[in-house]
């Protein structure tokens, strides 16, 4: 077999991020997800957090934090999940298309060794973080994230793996202030409008009921459900009044 080599870490924090989910037990003996983010360059842990399972809203809700907290960065370093806009969702991924509007790059790694350091990230997690929720005696959702994200990460795990880069400078950008995240990190649909200004969803059929000078007829609606499960509907960027059909 061909001799793999250790990738040289990115020279700055902020350009280069691996992202993964871990499913394990983490506590109270059920399997649950851990979807987090390590800078290549300095192998920081800016936030993670646990789900029930590695979803596209629990991905979308992560890369949200770390910009809301850092910045944007440069490339996201993944695997071949179609959450992520692999070889399953090739043509579509509401991961891929949030980081595209906001000028960010994936890369998709060729195998689990190519991103080893995320792997043994999670590795070093389960070894250390397992054993202090238990002593805790951590059994739900909201007590693990508590203690994850304002006690383990920052006290515990950064404070110890981080590491100094090559480059001293950080590549974070700062958010432009035209751009709004709420708008970018939702989940986005496009359907088609019926001569009698309906579209369906979801199984559930809705009439447009804003005041159009004109028919909108066979034309497409991007419909945008936000992190908090609410929705809208929107037509060359302007939202619509929309209503249930009875």
């Amino acid at each position: 077999k061909t001799v793999r080599k250790l990738r040289t870490r990115t020279a700055q924090a902020g350009v280069f991020l691996q992202m993964d989910g871990s499913p394990h037990r983490w506590f109270n003996n059920e399997v649950s997800c851990l979807i987090g983010a390590i800078d290549d360059a300095n192998n920081e842990n800016y936030y993670s957090e646990f789900f029930y399972s590695e979803t596209t809203v629990g991905c979308l809700k992560v890369l949200r934090k770390i910009i809301e907290k850092k910045g944007l960065f440069s490339i996201l370093y993944v695997d071949r999940a179609g959450i992520f806009g692999g070889p399953k969702r090739v043509h579509f991924s509401q991961v891929k298309r949030a980081l595209e509007e906001l000028g960010i790059k994936i890369i998709f790694a060729s195998s689990a060794e190519a991103k080893g350091r995320i792997e043994r990230h999670w590795q070093t997690l389960q070894d250390r973080m397992v054993p202090e929720m238990r002593l805790r005696k951590i059994r739900s959702f909201e007590a693990a994230n508590d203690y994850l994200q304002d006690q383990f990460l920052p006290n515990e795990y950064n404070k110890v793996f981080k590491v100094v880069p090559a480059d001293l400078e950080p590549g974070w950008k700062k958010l432009p202030d035209s751009i709004s995240l709420d708008e970018i990190f939702c989940l986005k649909h496009d359907r088609s409008v019926k001569s009698d200004h309906t579209y369906s969803f979801n199984g559930v059929i809705y009439r447009i009921k804003s005041d159009l000078k004109y028919s909108i007829q066979n034309q497409k609606v991007e419909i945008r459900v936000y992190l908090d499960q609410t929705q809208k509907v929107f037509f060359a960027e302007k939202d619509l009044d929309n209503r249930i059909m009875s």
